[in-house]
């Protein structure tokens, strides 16, 4: 397995991977995005990573974004624009070695965070951002409305701006919320929030609660904030560990900074019950697995092959 940097002459690989992951797009909205990608060399990168055969296996790509990015504090960040890796050679650590080389991409320019995104509903994305040691660092519904002459007015007297009190505001707030409220996923998790209330007060509807993806929804809560947690453990340990490999580094204050301020939030978010399940081997395994080869032209000081720090020491608020 080899990781290269996607060039013309790789096109043909790379734009069949690209349909795989973006079905929807056009042949030629893929030609225009990879030329426009290409012509940004000094703001974007795409990564290809093949197999011993030769054989196209996935990709990556990334830009500088200097606008503002959620959940990130620094400028320019780099953003992990897609990543794909074939069904047969997931699971394999191509997603790791395509994610690294985006990092060593990112850190030469000077970028001290990594950002990327994904849809609300693909939990597949999010635990394979969480594993490649992403945090999750909030969450937003994006709207759309089309604007054209008279769009508002659907044969209703036109109010003026000035008349807009607050109980009217609150009033068509109000009307909102309702329609969302029946919508699929709202509508579902109130309906059944309200029989396991009845339930709860000793009425007999146990035939109308969809026990099955109930279960399924609090099993999901319990391991988000699991992942989420060890997320957050693994980042404070990747910079606590750059700081033990390069000492010297003039950027040692801000991995303390950055190693704080994740050990923190991983702190606040650790339940008892989740300590049985922590792997600090793994944890460990996987803030190193994340390391740049070198920094300021330095490679790194020799890590131990045990974790330097317990559980308790890492979970610990400082």
């Amino acid at each position: 397995m080899f990781i290269e940097l996607c060039t013309r002459a790789v096109l043909t690989d790379w734009i069949t991977l690209r349909q795989a992951l973006w079905p929807d797009a056009t042949a030629k909205e893929h030609d225009l995005e990879t030329a426009a990608l290409l012509d940004r060399a000094a703001d974007a990168i795409a990564f290809l990573a093949r197999a011993d055969n030769k054989a196209a296996v996935g990709f990556a790509e990334a830009t500088l974004r200097r606008d503002n990015v959620n959940g990130c504090t620094s400028t320019p960040v780099a953003f992990l624009e897609g990543v794909y890796v074939n069904p047969d050679w997931r699971k394999r650590g191509v997603a790791r070695l395509l994610c690294r080389a985006v990092e060593d991409w990112a850190i030469r320019l000077g970028c001290s965070e990594l950002a990327s995104d994904t849809d609300l509903l693909n939990t597949a994305s999010q635990l394979m951002h969480v594993a490649l040691g992403f945090a999750e660092t909030e969450r937003v519904v994006f709207f759309r409305r089309p604007l054209a002459p008279g769009s508002m007015r659907h044969d209703r007297t036109r109010v003026q701006p000035a008349t807009l009190s607050a109980a009217t505001l609150s009033d068509a707030a109000g009307d909102i919320m309702s329609d969302l409220h029946e919508e699929a996923v709202l509508a579902w998790s109130k309906r059944q929030a309200d029989l396991l209330r009845l339930l709860a007060a000793g009425e007999r509807v146990n035939d109308q609660i969809d026990w099955e993806n109930v279960i399924e929804e609090v099993e999901s809560v319990g391991r988000t904030e699991l992942h989420r947690t060890e997320s957050l453990l693994t980042q404070a340990l990747r910079h606590r560990l750059k700081i033990m490999a390069w000492p010297n580094s003039p950027e040692v204050p801000q991995w303390q900074e950055e190693a704080t301020l994740f050990q923190m939030d991983a702190a606040r978010a650790f339940q008892g019950s989740m300590r049985q399940r922590f792997d600090l081997a793994l944890i460990y395994r996987r803030a190193r697995d994340r390391f740049p080869l070198q920094i300021d032209g330095q490679p790194p000081r020799l890590l131990p092959d045990t974790c330097p720090v317990t559980l308790d020491e890492l979970m610990t608020e400082p």
